[in-house]
């Protein structure tokens, strides 16, 4: 018996109808590529603004009595 036979006896009730759409909009919606997607950008900003944030620290313990801003 696998999943499917299953499932096929709950087809009638309310939470299953709702899993049935929440799959299926997840599908078509491709959240998971979506998500894959801004997580590899995100990772690729962190590393520039961490250098730039960096030489802002750097610049502040060299010269501290004369930070710009």
């Amino acid at each position: 018996m696998n999943i499917k036979d299953k499932l096929k006896k709950h087809e009638n009730k309310r939470w299953y109808h709702f899993l049935d759409e929440l799959v299926c909009g997840i599908k078509e919606d491709e959240v998971t590529a979506v998500g894959a997607q801004l997580t590899y950008y995100l990772i690729l900003s962190i590393f520039p603004f961490l250098i730039l944030l960096s030489q802002y620290i750097k610049i502040y313990f060299y010269y501290p009595g004369k930070c710009i801003g």
